[in-house]
């Protein structure tokens, strides 16, 4: 009978190879995961802003009737034309290259017109936009609640 000599460094070698496969296949199983969440997360959020989007192109409609001077700030008449409800509206003043954004929070529900009390800017504008912003809940797959600035339903009230 023969003997098997096992050689050492052959089976050292092998094992050192087979510990490296093992070590890249880990790496690049671990890169995957991460990178597909990733995506996953980034196609999400995508088809969050294509929802909200969508909501503000269809559900949301707004009107500026009139906008009064009074005193430390304007009172301006806005008319909600849709059912939506809208939490809060950013208020642009523009006069040439003079431009200012203000915030007024005010909660308008739908088909109602009431006066949001926008603070002034520190020019004489001669024109004033109000852009609704929304809030959305169920809507969303990335979070539970988020706000959008409906910026393509802008409305222009010229002074």
């Amino acid at each position: 009978m023969g003997e098997i000599i096992f050689n050492k460094k052959g089976i050292s070698q092998l094992i050192v190879v087979m510990l490296l496969v093992v070590f890249v296949i880990v790496v690049a199983f671990l890169i995957f995961k991460f990178s597909s969440e990733g995506f996953i997360e980034e196609s999400q959020k995508g088809a969050d802003r294509t929802t909200a989007q969508n909501i503000c192109r269809d559900e949301v409609k707004i009107r500026v009737n009139d906008v009064k001077d009074s005193g430390d700030f304007f009172a301006i008449d806005v008319e909600n034309l849709k059912e939506r409800v809208l939490s809060d509206f950013l208020i642009r003043y523009e006069d040439g290259s003079n431009v200012e954004i203000k915030k007024a929070r005010q909660v308008l529900s739908g088909y109602e017109r009431i006066n949001v009390k926008a603070e002034k800017p520190n020019f004489n504008p001669k024109i004033v936009k109000v852009i609704p912003q929304i809030i959305l809940e169920d809507e969303l797959q990335t979070a539970d609640q988020g706000w959008w600035l409906c910026s393509g339903q802008i409305a222009v009230y010229n002074l």
